[in-house]
């Protein structure tokens, strides 16, 4: 996917408000393997990654932590902050896993 045409942003774009509406559905695995397929497209939607902090914040030690760990580079490489999820992430790892 070195260029990506008009027809396959308007399918992202379309996937990624879709996922948005629905977030609530996807368990955060697959939301972040969708975050995850939008980065290698080399495509940003900003309410997919806060869609997906939202579900890490409320899920965090369901998460596997490499899982955990590529959520949060996601996040932070496009400058998504939650700090709600910085406490929880915090508190997660204070506490450890159980």
């Amino acid at each position: 996917m070195a260029t990506i045409g008009q027809t396959e942003e308007r399918f992202f774009a379309s996937l990624a408000r879709a996922s948005v509406a629905r977030c609530e559905r996807f368990a955060v695995e697959e939301m972040l393997l969708l975050c995850s397929a939008f980065d290698k497209a080399g495509l940003v939607h900003v309410p997919l990654l806060e869609a997906s902090a939202k579900l890490l914040r409320h899920q965090v030690s369901q998460v596997p932590g490499a899982d955990l760990a590529k959520g949060l580079k996601s996040l932070a490489t496009c400058c998504v902050r939650d700090l709600d999820l910085g406490k929880a992430v915090g508190e997660y790892l204070a506490e450890g896993p159980k």
